[in-house]
């Protein structure tokens, strides 16, 4: 809380600096009004001060009205401080070099020499009071916004929108198992404040596997936050990449997530932003990668300065997209942004951030600097954790002889891996006599895959080994994070000769996973997962549960089979899980790194990665086909399918990755694909396939309707099921195979569209949401699968449809690769036709420099539908305005509501096309020299 008596202060020096900016305007407007030049020198500041002036006056109003806090006062003092000495100095220089009136010639001249030799201290005082201005700026722009509900609802909406994954779970999480002081001896070295400070603006920590970099990185961020706390014009956004949730694996929902956070501390949505959500709103699409970079930069330079941490870049799926990510990011060359990555020590890595980061902002988390960090969180887990209270309530004296043994012991030989002493204190708390703690420190395991060894190897003498391995499996290679829940519920699948879900043979307790699998999970809770603090708290659980209707509330089906005391009681047991929403992973990634090796000492456990992934396929199947039996009942089925809805999302991309998919797999999915079947409809209902299509109402009658076999299975590209549609005697129209071809080209699932052509689809055939089989894998981006129609005779200028031609739909979405393809084929880069008018201005429009450059080489017209004034208005809106007084452009309406004048004084896409102006400017030159 601010002191009013501070804030009595503050007032008195805004209102001070007023009146002295006031004082040093008039008098030089005094001078200029007898006739006299300003020495230029002074001629940034006569343009400054009245800016000044004007931004005094809103922190005073602000500080009035209190839409400027009391703890933003002060830190808006030391600004005013600083403008006030600048002044000061400023006034001095003033009276040394401006003439006055009863100067006499000899004194002019002195003056005026003066004036040379005094102006880079002039600059200098310039250059410091147009901060301090733009720092007071953002604190009136930022207090007003928050008073803004116009602009809050806009926010929100893009936010929502967004949705990128929430890295806040991962903080949490973190941070609960980090000791207070772990990694101070980073946090107060000089390597962290030069970074932090103006110091190289990217840097690397990176270690071992289990080296606890997770850990540093969020006493990292819980370090910024405090410290942007301090100052509302510092900006912080992170991510964790997670090897649990393969959302979080992405680039692209790595910018939508920094997006997101940084939007939530800007003052106005930037125009680039702006104009990327209508257009994507508008369209129905995704926004690119290149898209959301560009948004990001014109954000980040909305903001200064900004941090950004990234936490485990070796968990990302996509290493070469990322290190292109951050290579981009770097080339912005701005000072302000800065950039904290964290990462195992990989070749691919290194050799990414080689030109990235200079050597003396790279940290190896050595063990001689994180043993004591090691030591402490050792120390606080023998303090805290329940399973150690039998030692400190025991006979005092022997037992704390016992915890010193183990915190010794553990502390000499943990070698820099927090995850090693983790394992063998999850071990030690299981001893229940002093000769069995010294035993197992006396054979301590000595490497983290000799840990692994000896817990599969205990896992494998007991008789839960299957169910563990189970578990194991489907927490390996789920595509997202499983609730405790539906793993429950994964343990009831029974595969084999006759496969089916046995309720039977379900765990009915989350901590009973915990039990088999010996700490190689564990369960964080629904309090660990809900963002209290984050502008983005309703988006918390969305990361999580996108997939889909929820199904996991409501009354059992069959009301009979409640009666009984035990399924009441495992009723209540689910509904306590659910109101606690645990979500179950593997405790590290080094235990999935070990199960997938060839180094697990236990061969039954060494998961393979295709076979794994038919076994989750085959899995969800079963799980689906209960739907097929008498007792459910689809319009009310909503108790009791925790599975459900992950089972219908994602059953095909494991049955997609299982290779050439066993037989059991082949015939479950033909059993599910018979459309006449219950669980056919069971899984329209929970997939709902329907709504992706909600932007699009007009297209309602070309598509065929989502509960037709043939559609879904192309569109999930399960070629195997379509093939077995097509040759069991179906009686599918030839629409709907035709239908059938733009779906599964829209997806780029290029085996599938193989198939349907050799079975007779029409590769020219117009309809469906994309107008033809070429557009929409062009707009997708399936490189291959253009490559396939293509070779098919598609026909690469057809037109029609929102996006024209294949050539309009690559080029809006940016797919350069494809776009040389589609004009190495003949495609008409002139053509005219759809909402974009043709390739060029689509391209344009989206911002796609690199598409642009590649249509000018082939000879696209640059007048062609007013390209130049789009062109011109992402470099210079004032030159287009310019340009189109000359040429008295049409400001009369298009079409489609805008004309390229409007899109040029509306689009934000600054600096896009360099070449492409050049080129285009000089035919103006002369022109622009005469107004």
């Amino acid at each position: 809380m601010g002191d009013p008596l501070s804030t009595v202060s503050v007032i008195a020096n805004v209102l001070q600096l007023i009146e002295f900016s006031a004082k040093v305007l008039s008098r030089l407007n005094d001078y200029r009004s007898k006739g006299n030049e300003l020495p230029s020198a002074f001629a940034h500041i006569d343009s400054q001060l009245p800016i000044l002036k004007e931004v005094l006056e809103k922190t005073k109003l602000g500080i009035d009205n209190q839409s400027i806090t009391p703890d933003e006062v002060k830190v808006i003092e030391p600004c005013l401080r600083g403008c006030q000495q600048q002044m000061e100095k400023l006034n001095e220089v003033l009276s040394a070099i401006l003439p006055e009136a009863q100067d006499r010639s000899l004194k002019r001249l002195t003056k005026g020499v003066r004036s040379i030799w005094k102006e880079s201290e002039v600059r200098d005082a310039n250059a410091e009071i147009s901060a301090y201005v733009e720092r007071l700026t953002f604190y009136c722009a930022w207090s007003s916004s928050r008073l803004d509900p116009r602009f809050q609802d806009t926010r929100a909406k893009i936010q929502r929108w967004l949705a990128g994954p929430d890295p806040f779970f991962n903080l949490r999480r973190s941070l609960k198992s980090r000791t207070a002081d772990t990694g101070n001896w980073y946090l107060q070295g000089a390597q962290y404040a030069s970074w932090k400070e103006g110091g190289p603006p990217f840097a690397w920590l990176y270690g071992s596997p289990g080296s606890g970099k997770t850990y540093l990185s969020a006493g990292i961020i819980q370090s910024l936050q405090q410290y942007c706390d301090v100052d509302p014009a510092r900006s912080l956004a992170f991510f964790f990449f997670d090897f649990n949730d393969a959302e979080k694996q992405k680039p692209v929902n790595l910018l939508k997530s920094l997006l997101s956070q940084l939007l939530s501390k800007c003052t106005r949505v930037p125009d680039r932003v702006r104009e990327l959500y209508a257009a994507c709103d508008r369209s129905g699409r995704q926004a690119s990668e290149g898209e959301l970079l560009g948004a990001l930069k014109d954000t980040v330079g909305h903001l200064s300065p900004t941090f950004v941490v990234l936490d485990a870049l070796d968990e990302c799926s996509d290493r070469d997209g990322l290190f292109e990510t951050l290579q981009e990011m770097h080339g912005w060359g701005n000072d302000s942004l800065r950039v904290l990555s964290t990462s195992r020590k990989e070749i691919d890595i290194e050799e990414a951030l080689e030109d990235l980061v200079p050597r003396k902002s790279r940290t190896c988390l050595e063990s001689r600097l994180v043993d004591k960090d090691i030591q402490a969180y050792v120390h606080e887990r023998l303090v805290k954790d329940k399973s150690f209270g039998g030692w400190r309530r025991g006979q005092k004296s022997k037992n704390k002889n016992i915890l010193e043994e183990i915190e010794k012991t553990l502390g000499q030989k943990a070698n820099g891996m927090f995850r090693w002493a983790s394992c063998q204190l999850d071990v030690l708390a299981k001893c229940v006599k002093p000769a069995q703690v010294r035993h197992t420190l006396d054979n301590l395991p000595k490497t983290l895959d000799e840990t692994y060894d000896r817990i599969l190897c205990a896992i494998n003498q007991g008789e839960n080994a299957d169910v563990a391995l189970q578990i194991l499996r489907w927490l390996s290679f789920a595509e997202r994070p499983l609730t405790a829940l539906e793993l429950l519920e994964v343990t009831g699948i029974i595969l084999g000769e006759e496969p089916d879900f046995v309720d039977d043979e379900m765990l009915r307790d989350g901590q009973d996973i915990m039990r088999i699998c010996l700490g190689l999970v564990v369960i964080t809770t629904c309090e660990e997962g809900t963002e209290e603090d984050s502008d983005d708290s309703s988006e918390e659980t969305s990361s999580h549960n996108d997939e889909g209707p929820s199904t996991s509330s409501g009354k059992s089906i069959n009301n009979d089979k409640e009666n009984d005391l035990e399924a009441e009681n495992n009723y209540a047991r689910r509904a306590s899980l659910l109101e606690r929403s645990e979500y179950v992973r593997l405790a590290h990634f080094s235990v999935k790194e070990y199960l997938v090796s060839n180094r697990a000492c236990v061969p039954k456990f060494r998961l393979h990665q295709e076979a794994s992934h038919d076994i989750l396929a085959s899995c969800c199947l079963v799980y689906l086909l209960r739907f097929g039996a008498e007792e459910w009942d689809l319009n009310d089925c909503k108790t009791e399918v925790f599975l459900a809805n992950y089972a219908a999302w994602f059953w095909d991309i494991h049955c997609r990755s299982s290779g050439s998919c066993s037989q059991q797999l082949r015939g479950l999915s033909a059993t599910l694909f018979n459309q006449t079947s219950e669980a056919f409809g069971a899984l329209v209902r929970f997939h709902d396939f329907r709504k992706l299509w909600t932007n699009y109402p007009e297209k309602a009658i070309t598509i065929a309707e989502w509960n037709n076999a043939l559609i879904m299975a192309s569109y999930l590209g399960i070629t195997h099921a379509v093939d077995t549609i097509l040759d069991e005697g179906c009686t599918e129209t030839d629409i709907q195979k035709d239908n059938a071809l733009s779906t599964a080209s829209s997806q780029g699932h290029r085996e599938t569209v193989q198939l349907l052509l050799a079975k007779g689809a029409n590769i020219h055939a117009r309809g469906g949401l994309h107008w033809d089989a070429l557009r929409a894998a062009s707009l997708g981006g399936h490189q291959s699968t253009v490559e396939i129609l293509l070779a098919n005779g598609a026909d690469v200028n057809a037109q029609g449809g929102f996006y024209g031609n294949a050539l309009q739909a690559a080029s809006s979405a940016g797919h350069e690769k494809i776009v040389e393809i589609l004009l190495a084929k003949g495609a008409d880069p002139h053509a005219q036709g759809g909402d974009f008018e043709n390739a060029l201005y689509a391209a344009l429009r989206r911002g796609h420099r690199h598409v642009v450059q590649t249509l000018m080489a082939r000879g696209a017209d640059v007048d062609l539908n007013d390209a130049l004034l789009v062109a011109a208005s992402l470099d210079s809106r004032e030159k287009i305005l310019r340009i189109a007084a000359i040429e008295d452009a049409d400001d009369s309406d298009h079409e489609h509501g805008h004309n390229a004048l409007y899109t040029a004084i509306s689009r934000g896409h600054s600096k896009l096309i360099d070449q492409y102006l050049a080129r285009m400017m000089q035919e103006y030159e002369s022109r622009l020299s005469k107004i």
